[in-house]
């Protein structure tokens, strides 16, 4: 079995379609960071690290 290296930005690719599939609001991916916002503007950053 071959060791894979798993980067923050391979994570935050992952997380991007779940998020947008279960929470109301946009979802986008800036590299490492997710940054979501809610319908009323509200807005959230995830970092992965």
């Amino acid at each position: 079995m071959e060791n894979k290296m798993v980067t923050a930005e391979d994570v935050a690719a992952e997380l991007v379609p779940l998020i947008r599939e279960y929470l109301l609001g946009t979802c986008e991916r800036e590299g490492a960071q997710i940054v979501y916002t809610l319908p009323d503007g509200r807005q959230f950053v995830i970092r992965i690290m």
